[in-house]
């Protein structure tokens, strides 16, 4: 039978080579709110909410290269030009913001007139509420349903991403103790009051002996995507990792392909002046296009839904590491929300030309204006379509100006005047007299093509 000093040895030794863990925890002690305080029992357990809307770019420019370069190749390369370039009013701070100024980006040949594809910037953000520091979102899962519209979808592009990276830093602890007991026996022949013989004594010692060592480096920053592409649907998938919450914002481009064409046309696009210059008629370039648009014009909408995946600690979530964290993983669907990825604005075509009308009369009476089509056969024509209403007023502005010298017989080489719309669909060539001063001051600029119902039929 064990004495109570034993026992009490064994308690105290026990303890004692216990080493506590003391670093790298979210807290000591957790203490709850009163109940008072407590969310009803009624709310959901997770209040997690997405939602998403675009954020596009507003302009389309490339870096200026010298905004590439370290701080002392740039002001070598000031330097040096500086140093070969005359003496201008401004400097090398004029040099600087010429070399600072955005590179144009080169314009497609014909890319003003087609709207085949378009792109758009998505942000996802997800907000909510967890109960604890150590419960996560450990998997979002978001999906995109086309709703019925003239599009499909073409790719998925340029993901990013922000999470913080947090230096935990590196600590060690050193949590050392060693516990002696011993038996020792004394003779108490010549204690006082002794009866004599030998009794047997607890001998208690402690030192540092038994260790517990903690040790970390943490710079944790982990996010992995993946997707999946249909022509109706869009699916991301974002996971993360060791102590990294998926809430917040994340961005991705989408790009659609419109379908559902209607007729390509031919449309035009007049050069009439070099830098401050007007040009004669013979000088005007010309840009002959086919117009690709949808044949309606309509909201293009997705709807935007998901499902997260919560990461919840029941035990261990006092530790910033989680390998001693007791988990239940639990999958919580998120409402879903609609989002206008493009509207009738952004899908409508209007295409503008110069008409000659009589009063009381309908747009398909007016005599318009023509240009020779020397693609297909000769002595056919067809009307000038340009894609802005601002445009069709410019070339008015010109004929005015250019027939008050004499009449505008050609423009670019091309025959022009004015003939009824069926003169385009005419097998028999077609003459055009040009535009002389009386007939220009007549002209009005009219919209002759859409994709909000056809033709127009008043100008």
């Amino acid at each position: 039978m064990k004495t109570p000093l034993t026992l009490i040895a064994l308690a105290v030794l026990s303890s004692a080579c216990t080493p506590q863990q003391k670093l790298l925890r979210h807290y000591t002690t957790l203490e709850t709110s009163p109940a008072s305080e407590q969310p009803s029992k009624q709310a959901p357990e997770h209040n997690i909410a997405l939602s998403a809307f675009l954020a596009n770019p507003k302009t389309a420019t490339e870096t200026p290269l010298v905004l590439d370069l370290t701080e002392r190749a740039q002001a070598e390369l000031v330097r040096s030009i500086a140093a070969k370039l005359p003496v201008t009013e401004g400097g090398a701070a004029a040099l600087v913001a010429l070399l600072s100024e955005p590179l144009p980006v080169a314009p497609t040949s014909c890319a003003w007139a087609k709207k085949r594809f378009f792109s758009k910037r998505i942000v996802f953000t997800v907000l909510g509420d967890l109960d604890k520091p150590a419960d996560r979102i450990d998997k979002l899962d978001i999906k995109l349903e086309l709703q019925p519209a003239p599009a499909e979808f073409l790719s998925w592009d340029r993901f990013d991403s922000i999470y913080g990276s947090y230096n935990i830093g590196s600590a060690k602890f050193t949590n050392a103790r060693k516990f002696d007991a011993s038996i020792g026996k004394t003779d108490t022949a010549n204690l006082p009051d002794a009866a004599g013989g030998v009794v047997k004594l607890l001998n208690l010692g402690y030192e540092a002996n038994k260790t517990l060592e903690e040790s970390a480096s943490y710079a944790v920053q982990r996010l992995s995507v993946g997707g999946a592409l249909t022509a109706t649907t869009a699916r991301i998938v974002q996971e993360g990792g060791p102590n990294v919450n998926l809430f917040g914002s994340s961005s991705a481009v989408i790009s659609l392909k419109l379908t559902n064409e209607g007729d390509p046309a031919t449309v035009y696009a007049f050069k009439l002046k070099n830098e401050a210059n007007t040009l004669n008629p013979a000088e005007v370039g010309i840009e002959r296009c086919n117009s690709v648009y949808p044949q309606t014009a309509q909201d293009i909408k997705v709807n935007v839904s998901g499902s997260a995946l919560i990461r919840k600690v029941n035990a261990g979530d006092h530790t910033v590491s989680e390998g001693d964290d007791t988990i239940q993983f639990k999958k919580v669907e998120l409402k879903e929300t609609s989002l206008i990825l493009a509207t009738q604005a952004d899908l409508a075509l209007q295409q503008f030309g110069l008409a000659q009308c009589a009063p009381n009369r309908g747009l398909e009476n007016c005599q318009r204006l023509h240009i020779e089509n020397q693609e297909d056969k000769p002595g056919s024509v067809e009307q000038i379509l340009v894609g802005t209403a601002v445009e069709a007023s410019a070339l008015r502005t010109w004929l005015i100006g250019q027939s008050k010298k004499q009449t505008v017989e050609s423009i670019g080489g091309l025959s022009i005047g004015m003939a009824n719309y069926a003169a385009s669909a005419m097998t028999a060539p077609v003459n055009l007299t040009g535009i002389n001063a009386a007939l220009a001051s007549q002209l009005k600029v009219v919209r002759l093509r859409d994709n909000e119902g056809g033709q127009k039929s008043s100008p």
